[in-house]
């Protein structure tokens, strides 16, 4: 209140005139403080302790091939394994922020090879990634406090929208890399784990949906200082269950409107056994993205396209072709035989169409559908 004061005052009568400008970081308040009732407001902000010798190093990060999504987020991820980027946050598209400069210079690339997460190997023919670092800037956090801070009109501090940016992306940075929470955007982030602990924030909706309570948060510059502004927000997730089960709970009626519901729906595929990573020993999950149901149409142009009976057709009415020879080992001129199930059952034979759901009632896994 007192800088906000003092502002004023320096902003009234003739100088006030003079120090006019277009950066002016108040309204013109002539009546300000002349009228009304004190009142103390409590709001979720926290206020941000910065050091005064804090100065943000930001990099641009240029990628090629270029990648998107999901991927690209992968690729930062690997790129901080690195030693000579630990510590650093990023927001997963463009940029890291280091609190100290890196001991790298203006242009250093690295060679990623793509791993999916859990992995503790690339896949054979996974594609290679230049990563490349450029253009350090340097980001003096004490420099937006002091100009929050200044009573005099027309001051201006020209990188005040690039040090907000680095600070929502250091706030961001581990709800973005923990594993049991999933960030919308930017700012909004939900824990998803249906555990005692969380489910005070867990509502069913019914109908395959749920809702999640989670939290928003987003620096703010203000008088005086840097805040942090916490809020609670909510959002509309789907049900963490076996797809058999969700379906019907979607509705199954209009298939048209289901694979709309489903579309880039990521699912963990549970019908085929998890590998384990042979460093921790932990299960790594097999996750695939839906991209839509089956339809008569799919993969015309392959030499032997699936047969597809309906549009959402399920396991017993869509048949593909079962080679003797995997494409793999064809690709390279092999002639090995398929192989024979581990577990009674009909046998595999090559060069034929086989359902999806006789192929797995033969080999080793158990069919869940």
């Amino acid at each position: 209140m007192s800088l906000e004061n003092e502002y004023m005052k320096n902003a009234v009568g003739i100088e006030g005139l003079a120090n006019l400008a277009l950066t002016t970081k108040f309204p013109a308040r002539p009546g300000h403080g002349t009228q009304g009732r004190k009142i103390v407001v409590y709001a979720n902000y926290l206020k941000v302790i910065a050091k005064a010798d804090v100065n943000l190093t930001r990099y641009n990060i240029d990628v090629s091939p270029e990648a998107a999504g999901k991927k690209l987020v992968r690729i930062f991820q690997l790129l901080l394994e690195l030693p000579e980027f630990a510590g650093v946050a990023t927001d997963g598209k463009s940029m890291i922020i280091a609190i100290q400069p890196l001991n790298v210079p203006d242009g250093y690339s690295v060679d990623i090879v793509y791993r999916a997460e859990g992995h503790d190997e690339p896949m054979e023919h996974a594609v290679t990634y230049k990563v490349r670092i450029v253009t350090p800037t340097s980001l003096p956090v004490a420099g937006l406090v002091n100009y929050l801070s200044n009573t005099s009109p027309g001051l201006d501090f020209p990188l005040k929208a690039e040090v907000t940016q680095a600070l929502n992306t250091i706030f961001g940075h581990y709800p973005k890399a923990h594993d049991g929470t999933v960030s919308i955007g930017q700012n909004r982030h939900f824990a998803i784990a249906h555990t005692p602990q969380n489910e005070h924030s867990i509502w069913a909706l019914g109908g395959g949906l749920e809702a999640l309570r989670g939290y928003y948060q987003s620096i703010r510059p203000a008088t005086g200082g840097i805040l942090l502004n916490i809020n609670v927000t909510h959002g509309v997730f789907m049900e963490p269950k076996p797809l058999s089960q969700l379906f019907p709970a979607l509705g199954t009626g209009n298939k048209v409107t289901l694979q709309k519901k489903m579309s880039k729906i990521r699912v963990r595929v549970t019908h085929i056994p998890a590998s384990k990573s042979k460093k921790s020993n932990k299960e790594i999950p097999r996750v695939k993205t839906i991209f839509g149901l089956a339809k008569p149409e799919d993969g015309r142009s392959d030499p032997h396209p699936p047969q597809v009976r309906t549009f959402g057709a399920g396991p017993k009415e869509v048949k593909f072709w079962l080679s003797a020879v995997p494409p793999a080992a064809a690709a390279a001129g092999a002639k090995a035989p398929i192989k024979s199930p581990k577990k009674p059952g009909p046998a595999l034979s090559g060069n034929t169409y086989i359902s999806v759901f006789d192929y797995f009632r033969a080999s080793e896994c158990e069919p869940r559908f």
